[in-house]
């Protein structure tokens, strides 16, 4: 099953940082953002612009590459 776009990088985030260990805290600390703001990050009711999902993945040491491929 295919999931939209943000929702597959909402599951990719949560991903990184349970494989990273790192907890939501952490990403709050190194993002300076409040908590708010990062729990917003992991929630599927909450649209998130893609600026904050690059700026989660760089602090995580990770680029995000969000790529077009031609439907067969």
């Amino acid at each position: 099953m295919k999931l939209p776009l943000e929702t597959d990088l909402k599951v990719r985030l949560y991903r990184l940082l349970r494989g990273k260990g790192i907890t939501r805290a952490e990403l709050q600390r190194r993002l300076g953002w409040n908590r708010a703001s990062v729990d917003r990050l992991s929630r599927l009711d909450h649209g998130t612009p893609g600026a904050q999902f690059d700026a989660a993945y760089q602090a995580l040491g990770c680029e995000l590459n969000v790529e077009r491929v031609p439907m067969p």
